[in-house]
């Protein structure tokens, strides 16, 4: 289906889709996902605002927008640990 994205966090589009294709496995993904409001992040020394999406799959990811669809912040848990990602350098 042409409508269908790969997963991507870069792409901020996956965040308003039902589905997205696996580009680990090449399966679709069925996905739920809630906007959890806007926050502000300090990012490269700068208080950014972001809004923040649950992302529910096989993985569950908060991610962090800001108002360019910029990927700035993801978190989620696997295999024991809490992982974090936050953009270091505003490009």
């Amino acid at each position: 289906d042409a409508e269908v994205i790969p997963s991507s966090h870069w792409n901020s589009a996956q965040v308003f889709q039902d589905a997205i294709l696996s580009s680990e496995g090449g399966q679709m993904l069925d996905i739920t996902v809630d906007n959890l409001g806007e926050e502000l992040l300090a990012i490269a020394g700068e208080n950014i605002p972001a809004t923040r999406f649950r992302l529910y799959s096989d993985i569950t990811f908060d991610l962090w927008y800001d108002a360019e669809g910029r990927w700035v912040k993801c978190a989620f848990e696997a295999r024991g640990q809490h992982i974090v990602y936050v953009l270091q350098e505003l490009y």
